[in-house]
Order: C-alpha cells, then structure tokens, then sequence
C-alpha cells in the first residue's frame, strides 16, 4: 500500500519531507503517506466529524443508515452537516440563544417534518374538508403544515382554533355523570377546594354552606386523599344545578365561535392536536351532537395513550402518528421519559383558553395568562425557529425527490438520544424549563428536571432526596444534573 508515494517523490525531485499531503482517510492519506516520508494532514470528513459528535447516538445511526431507505438519511444528515460541520474550526459555541436555535434545527425540525408529511398524506387520503389545529399545541404544528404545503397540490385547507380542554369540556356537560366528575376533578396538582371551584368560576365565597356540607373544613383545605376526592364529588353533586348553568351560557358561546369560524358549515373535518387522551374531541362531539350538529369529527394526532382506548370504542374516530393508544413501547418510551419537554417544544405565543366571550359583535376566546415565563416562552420559540429552518432547508435539497419522506425512526432518533442520555450541559439547559399543570386559570410549576443544589442535607434526608426525585418530570435530565452536583461537592 501506499505506492504511488514514491513515485510522487520522484516524479516532483524532491525530498519526500519537503511535501504535505492532505486528505480524509487516515490510513491512506495519513499513515501510508507518513510511511514514506511525507508530511500528512488528516482533514476528517464532515459527515464524520456530524455522526461522532454528541448529538447523534453514532451506533443506531448507522444502523438506519445502512439500510434500504439510506436515502431519507442522507438528505437529513447532510442538511445537518451544511448548516454546521462544513468548516473544521467551527467549535460549537453554547452562546444561550444559539443553544436553543441549534437544538431546534439539529433535533426538533426532523421531528415536526415526519408528523406533518404524515398529517398531510393522511389528510388528504382521508377526504378531510378542512383541518383544525387546536391551540396550543397546534400553534407550531399549523406552520409546519403550510410550509410543507406549498410543496404539494390539492391539500386540504387548515386554520388555527383557539379550544383548551377547560373550554371544550365545561359546555359539554349536560349532567354531571363520570366523565364530567372525572373532568372536573382532574389533575395531579394537589389544589384546595377553592382552587377547585374557581377554576371552573365558581366563587367558593358563595357557597361556604355547601363546602363544609360535603366535608371539608373551609374553602382552603387542600384535596389530597382518597377521602378528600369523595368529598369533593360530593361537593359538585350539591353545586350541580350551578355547574350546569354554567355549562350552558358557556356552550352558547361556543357555538356562536365555532360558527364564526366555519366549522359549523362542514361534514367532515379535522382536528390536529399533540393528543394523549383525545379529550377535546371526545368533549367537542358530545357537545355538537346533543346540538343536533351532524358532523364527523377525524382527530389525528402525535400520539395516544391507552386511556383514549374507551373513547375510541364509543366511535371516536382517531388516527396516531407515534404511538397509537400507548404502543408500539419503543415510542412510547420516548414519551413517557419526558411528555413535558415534547409538550414544550410545541409552546404557543399565547395563554390557555380559559372559556369564550361576546366581545362587541364577535364571539372570540378568553386567555389565560401564559404559564411560561417570558424566558421560557423565547427559548421555546427559538427552538421553533430553528426547526422550522431546517425543515426550509430540507425541502429545498430535496425539492427534485417528492418520494423522499424522513422515517419515523430517524425523525425520532436525534430527540430520543438528548432525553434518553443527554449530555450535562443539555440537562442543565433543558432541565431548568418550567413545566405548568394548567387548567383554567389554576397553574401549579415544576421545573423539568432542577435538582436541589444543598447536597450535604439531601444526602442526610434521603426522603427528600426521594421525594424531590419523585417530583421530577424529566428523570434522566435529574440524575444527570444530580450526579454532577454530588461529584463537584
């Protein structure tokens, strides 16, 4: 190996220590060249330097990429290699927006392209008459799908509809039955009886009689045991007649919003949301056909988990693009290891619809305040912002290959390594976002994944290391941060 080296020599008549190779392949560029007298520099290749970099889990990479459909592979990989391991003196810098911009275009972007290239073919193959992607989680997702759309022909036309699941469910109770009890007593936030109430409007100033009727001390008892959630459906079975009002003047008005914005008019739509459970549209088509409203209602989805399985069982008609009622389990672990984080890279602008109201001549939704911060509510639209520019990027290089569509596995695969190992610095990033169990205008935060920082008295009570453990959404981000903290100290 390596005999065109001295040919070289010869045929320039020099010494072979006066020439410097250069070239990509360590062992024919670097070793032989340097067997022979040369000098060599190894200049690694950029798609190399991009799969043996952390953001990648290098071993099942190859595995996709070495299978029949390469192509899907190559095209994301190599939007990822131009965008940022063309130039070898590029050292990554963590500069605090460009963390979160580069998050999106590298692990995000991919992600949001297979979900709505699936939205669009299931769409349009179903004879959808108009989507409805429901806020907020379909605030990010109705962007993707125009963006993609412009590539196609013949989509299906797609509007952004303000519905939370307060301002969906409450008009669809016509009788306080389990699933209007459940909904109502929902959540894992432990809130008081008056946190109950009022996220439902209803002032527990009013009904101190009723309160301490149903078992509770006062209004500021918090529900906590098994007792308690007896208690407090003792407490809505004696508000019934209140709850129902509500539901009523409620379900006037959105009817009236759902009219102005044309769902009313259609046979056959559909709803796009990040999912779960499919409640809003469980709550959404109770309502509509107690209203003699003959509409059929599609709800496609990110994923489902296998509470939406009744649902579907009473004729809910729901399509997944992840998991579909909690299966297959390798998707469904990605979801369980952080469902706050995949519900955070969907963050929309705006607050939770808490009801809708009659504004001048318009029926038009009422917002909560947003439960992000305002810094995270920047990170999380940097994140978009990035993804959305690889997904421009993306579609420009394969703009000539309309077949080429990102399978679901790679889509997956850059988001899935980041919460499943990710490195310190990415615990330390993503674990200091605020996570909010909203309902109504009720909110109680957590933060991803913080551990607390006074290691010497948590390693003395393990029970509130346990517990602080326990209360983490993001577990792996914990242990991470955690364990960096204990070597430190």
């Amino acid at each position: 190996m390596g005999d065109i080296y001295p040919y070289v020599v010869k045929q320039l008549g020099c010494n072979p220590e006066d020439i410097l190779h250069i070239g990509d392949n360590y062992k024919s560029d670097v070793l032989n060249s340097k067997g022979n007298g040369l000098l060599s520099y190894f200049y690694e290749k950029s798609r190399d330097r991009a799969i043996n970099s952390y953001w990648f889990n290098k071993e099942k990479f190859h595995k996709l990429i070495n299978n029949n459909k390469c192509l899907n592979s190559s095209f994301y990989l190599a939007t990822i290699i131009n965008q940022y391991y063309c130039d070898p003196q590029d050292n990554q810098t963590s500069d605090e927006e460009d963390f979160w911009y580069n998050f999106g275009f590298k692990n995000v972007g991919i992600l949001f392209l297979s979900f709505m290239n699936w939205l669009l073919d299931a769409t349009t193959k179903d004879g959808i008459d108009k989507i409805f992607f429901l806020s907020r989680d379909g605030y990010i997702m109705h962007k993707v799908y125009y963006l993609l759309a412009g590539y196609r022909d013949n989509t299906p036309r797609a509007d952004y509809m303000y519905a939370s699941r307060r301002a969906l469910n409450i008009p669809s109770i016509f009788e306080l039955n389990d699933v209007a009890m459940n909904f109502l007593a929902s959540g894992t936030s432990i809130l008081t009886v008056s946190q109950f109430l009022e996220r439902i409007n209803i002032d527990p100033n009013q009904y101190r009689q009723e309160i301490q009727s149903a078992g509770f001390i006062d209004s500021n008892q918090e529900v906590k045991t098994k007792e308690d959630y007896i208690n407090l459906n003792k407490l809505y079975k004696l508000l019934s007649s209140e709850i129902r009002q509500l539901a009523c003047s409620e379900r006037i008005n959105l009817l009236n919003y759902l009219k102005s914005i044309g769902l009313l008019d259609k046979k056959r739509i559909a709803i796009v949301d990040i999912g779960w459970n499919g409640t809003m549209q469980y709550s959404l088509s109770t309502m509509l056909k107690k209203n003699q409203k003959n509409i059929e209602i599609k709800g496609y989805y990110f994923g489902t988990l296998i509470q939406a399985q009744q649902k579907r069982k009473q004729g809910m008609d729901i399509s997944s693009y992840l998991i579909d009622l909690g299966k297959p389990k390798y998707y469904k672990n990605l979801v369980k290891l952080c469902l706050p984080f995949l519900e955070f890279i969907h963050a929309a602008p705006h607050g939770s619809v808490h009801n809708y109201a009659c504004i001048g001549q318009e029926v038009k939704p009422v917002l909560d305040e947003h439960d992000l911060s305002l810094q995270d509510r920047k990170k999380a639209l940097l994140i978009q912002k990035g993804a959305l520019e690889f997904i421009s990027q993306y579609q420009k290089y394969i703009q000539n290959y309309p077949f080429i569509k990102p399978l679901k596995k790679m889509a997956t695969q850059p988001l899935y390594r980041v919460i499943k190992n990710p490195t310190l610095y990415e615990a330390e990033k993503l674990g200091d976002i605020e996570h909010s169990e909203s309902f109504g205008n009720i909110n109680d935060k957590r933060y991803i994944a913080k551990p607390p920082t006074d290691i010497p008295l948590l390693l003395l009570r393990f029970d509130k290391l346990f517990s602080s453990f326990k209360s983490a959404y993001w577990r792996k981000g914990y242990i991470k941060r955690l364990l960096a903290n204990i070597y430190s100290f």
